[in-house]
């Protein structure tokens, strides 16, 4: 009963904040911070890494996807928020489960798990 109390609170504490509480870790997942997560080499370097990896085929579209950028700079927590074909949900997942780690966000000086999501377009730009 303790416990249930205690999600509660945190649902009901939860509501209009900017982050999402783990119930596992207990550590807040932020979607807003003055400092966003970034791919190793900037922007730039992502879509290099896309077009290097990523397999398109004929195929024409976007995947949004989401995941969180932990405070280590990996990412865990991958889900696709919108796709065309299971074929590109599939092979949008395994270019994100490869990727190297990012510079992790900040806020308020401290590092910070965030949570990231981004458009990957067959063909890739």
């Amino acid at each position: 009963m303790k416990k249930f109390i205690t999600l509660i609170f945190l649902v009901v504490c939860g509501f209009g904040s900017q982050a999402h509480y783990n119930l596992t870790t207990q550590e807040p997942i932020l979607y807003k911070v003055d400092k966003y997560p970034q791919y190793a080499g900037g922007f730039e370097a992502f879509i290099t890494y896309l077009k290097k990896n990523l397999h398109t085929g004929t195929e024409k579209g976007r995947v949004i996807a989401t995941f969180v950028v932990e405070k280590d700079g990996s990412i865990t927590g991958i889900k696709i928020v919108r796709s065309f074909s299971e074929e590109a949900e599939a092979e949008a997942l395994r270019v994100i489960k490869l990727m190297p780690k990012w510079s992790p966000g900040m806020d308020k000086g401290k590092t910070v798990r965030v949570q990231y999501t981004i458009p990957i377009s067959f063909p890739t730009l």
